[in-house]
């Protein structure tokens, strides 16, 4: 019974990397993918109910009818959310479930006289999107996710408007454009919302601030105490915008009124605030479930105009009162002085010097961090024009101090053409040098350590460079930039660091992300000399895992045709086993090599380089049919001298270390991992394993595949020549295994 059930599970592995190209899996299913009703469900996706009522007869179908829904959740909580007017005849109700397993509902659908209820059910299953973003409780000026991942926004906003006339506003997107000259139109350079918003994505933007009314469609028509009547093909084009951005990984900041709100100094008049409770309603109804934050207004008030501090408390604990999932709440112009805002967020346009880019960014910073919240600028770039040919420099500069002194940008992104001039707002060109710069900083920051917090660097020479550096108990980061001289490499800087855990140091290129120069370091205060460089540097500082590694790199499998059977290798390492690449260059690898799926597995001895690439989504360089996807090998671990473990497709990297398997595998199960072992060199006879110690097949796997933890089992094919060369070559290293064994089963107790 076990080699055809082990050969049915080495099945499912093809199985699934044929699905992966779509982010799914057995136990998977991507967020915001749901089907009107469907009664399956990813967590956090979009569960979207429609209901049939008729709307003839209605002046104002938005408000003569309510529709109410109340979800309970698999663990007996409740949440009652609103639905909304879609169009002619239909209404819908739109949720995004935390919880995993059966949900049930209750709707009530009533125009005050008459009513209908519906119930109904939907199952939650896991999914790869990490939940909403919510404030880091080991550092309040950073974010992260419900799963506990960190969240390091790098943030984009456009005009969103039908300049072209089609009809629609979302497909005509400016995107990479050049001098406008006779024959080019005003509106420059255009193109399609995927291939925009996959170009920024791909270059690490992961927020859109969507700033309605503001360069952008309107959702209502009129809000009065007499009604208010919204506008259904401006909600049409929200929905779809909302989408994909959610498609493309974007993460929205969503603007509720433009630059005049509705009755700024009314708020004594209640009719006329409940009118503007009623809008604030209608969007949250229909758009909070894809929302990560919430923006007030945009740019208001401006002299002579005034609004009044009641207003702002009213609607602001209006909004958080009916907002099922509590996202935090900006204003702009911003009020960080009011308790009911949560997030400062000004607009700073500016055309400095680049040799001061660093240093009026930190002060910019500074300043509105003194309000002790967190500090997102809403709008950001250039004064004068959106481009010139020192802009690209400065954007890189102002981007990387900004996540060392912990800020936030949103650019204001004006890319139609690269000649247009907006006074003191200029907006920002973000064309393909700005993209890859951008690149490279969203590379450095991923998965670094959320507990990270600024701390002061010592530079040798500070006459000629500034830097600012954080730490966390297991990493350590620092960025310099040479102020004085943007021409010549600036040479012999050493900087001194108080680390708290060793690891390995790695400088980088912010202009180029090549790695200059890398050495161990230890825990302790010490200096380090920097690597000769020109105008900025950066370092990173990574935990090292001890232990070494005996595999090598699969050979490259041949494309599969027909039937949807991808070519792939489930077992390769960008570091370590004599490598050392980064994402990309494996990508370029895959393709020499005609892989359609790998899976780089972060372990033991390139643990503190590769986890930083892990997401728990692809790599976003992916293409449709060349996917890179980081997993996980447990290896150099205390696990290790029961075999090698890897588990494919989780979430969350941070296994528990433990001297034996099942835990682990049980930890990567609840993920929806796909699980199995690696290194089966080779069975001396049928049913008979090498120790681990040896050719690291393991002892667990038939306890393990008995208990259903284990999904495959990769064996390594060797000549008996080659069969006896390595047997030779791994007694010593039998004999150290037992000794390290043996030390490791008298901490047992304390590790299980």
């Amino acid at each position: 019974m076990f080699l055809p059930s082990l050969l049915s599970r080495l099945m499912l592995i093809s199985v699934l990397l044929a699905l992966c190209s779509s982010g799914t899996s057995a136990q998977s299913i991507p967020a915001g993918t749901t089907t009107p009703s469907s009664p399956t469900v990813p967590r956090y996706g979009i569960f979207e109910q429609t209901f049939t009522w008729s709307s003839a007869g209605y002046r104002n179908p938005w408000e003569q009818v309510q529709l109410t829904m109340t979800l309970t959740s698999p663990t007996g909580k409740q949440v009652t959310i609103g639905g909304f007017y879609y169009g002619p005849d239909t209404w819908k109700t739109r949720f995004a479930p935390s919880e995993t397993g059966t949900w049930s509902w209750q709707a009530t659908l009533t125009n005050g006289t008459q009513a209908v209820d519906s119930t109904g059910s939907f199952t939650v299953v896991d999914s790869d999107w990490p939940g909403f973003v919510r404030p880091n409780p080991t550092n309040s000026f950073r974010w992260m996710f419900d799963s506990g991942a960190p969240y390091y926004p790098l943030g984009i906003g456009d005009c969103v408007q039908d300049v072209d006339h089609s009809g629609s506003p979302l497909d005509n997107w400016g995107f990479d454009g050049e001098f406008r000259g006779h024959a080019i139109p005003e509106y420059g350079w255009t193109t399609d919302i995927d291939t925009y918003l996959g170009a920024y994505s791909a270059a690490g933007v992961n927020l859109f601030r969507w700033s309605v009314d503001n360069c952008a469609f309107g959702l209502y028509e009129t809000i009065d105490p007499t009604g208010n009547v919204y506008k259904v093909q401006a909600g049409l084009w929200g929905d779809e915008l909302v989408q994909k951005l959610r498609q493309h990984g974007f993460r929205t900041y969503m603007v509720i009124f433009g630059f005049q709100p509705p009755f700024p100094n009314d708020a004594a008049d209640p009719a006329k605030m409940v009118a503007v409770q009623r809008y604030v309603q209608y969007v949250v109804d229909r758009y909070s479930a894809y929302v990560d934050f919430w923006e007030l207004m945009n740019e208001f008030p401006n002299p002579p105009s005034t609004i009044s501090d009641d207003w702002y408390t009213q609607i602001g604990q209006y909004l958080r009162r009916i907002d099922p999932y509590q996202h935090p709440i900006s204003t702009s112009w911003q009020r960080p002085d009011l308790a009911v805002i949560d997030i400062t967020s000004p607009h700073w346009y500016q055309k400095e010097d680049e040799l001061a880019s660093d240093l009026v960014t930190q002060e910019q910073i500074n300043h509105w961090r003194s309000f002790g919240k967190p500090v997102i600028f809403g709008e950001q770039g250039n004064s004068e024009q959106n481009w010139d040919p020192r802009s690209a420099l400065r954007l890189r500069l102002r981007s990387w101090t900004a996540f060392f002194n912990e800020g936030v940008f949103i650019f204001w992104n004006s890319s139609f053409a690269k000649d247009y001039q907006g006074g003191v707002a200029s907006n920002i060109y973000l064309g393909p040098e700005e993209r890859a710069y951008l690149r490279i900083l969203q590379d450095f920051t991923r998965g670094f350590d959320l507990r990270a917090s600024m701390v002061p660097l010592a530079v040798s020479n500070p006459a000629l460079v500034r830097g600012s550096a954080l730490r966390s108990p297991s990493a350590y980061a620092a960025y310099l930039h040479a102020y004085t001289d943007h021409s010549n490499p600036a040479s012999g800087i050493t900087v001194t660091v108080d680390l708290l855990a060793g690891g390995t140091a790695t400088w980088i290129s912010p202009a180029t992300g090549e790695v200059l120069g890398t050495q161990n370091v230890s825990a302790g205060l010490q200096t380090l000399p920097v690597p000769a460089f020109t105008t900025d540097i950066a370092l990173k500082i990574t935990t090292e895992a001890p232990g070494q590694h005996s595999s090598t790199t699969a050979a490259p499998a041949q494309p599969i045709s027909g039937g949807g059977w991808w070519s792939g290798d489930t077992h390769f390492h960008s570091n370590g086993c004599g490598g050392n690449r980064t994402p990309d260059q494996m990508l370029a690898l895959m393709g020499e090599a005609d892989l359609n799926v790998g899976s780089a597995l972060v372990w033991g001895d390139g643990y503190n380089t590769d986890v930083t690439y892990f997401t728990g989504a692809d790599w976003p360089s992916s293409t449709s049919n060349r996917i890179l996807h980081y997993d996980l090998e447990v290896s150099a671990f205390p696990s290790d001298l029961m075999g090698h473990f890897i588990p494919l497709n989780l979430r969350s990297i941070d296994f528990p270390r433990r001297l034996y398997t099942l835990p682990i595998a049980q930890w990567a199960k609840a993920q929806g991992a796909v699980t199995g072992f690696a290194h089966a060199t080779a069975w001396p006879a049928p049913y008979t394993f090498l120790h681990p110690g040896i050719g690291t097949v393991p002892y667990e796997l038939p306890i393990d595949l008995a208990l259903g933890q284990i999904d495959f089992l990769e064996t390594e094919f060797l000549s008996a020549e080659l069969l006896a060369t390595e047997m030779a070559e791994a007694i010593p290293r039998y004999r150290q295994a037992q000794a390290i064994f043996a030390q490791r089963s008298q901490e047992a107790a304390r590790l299980n």
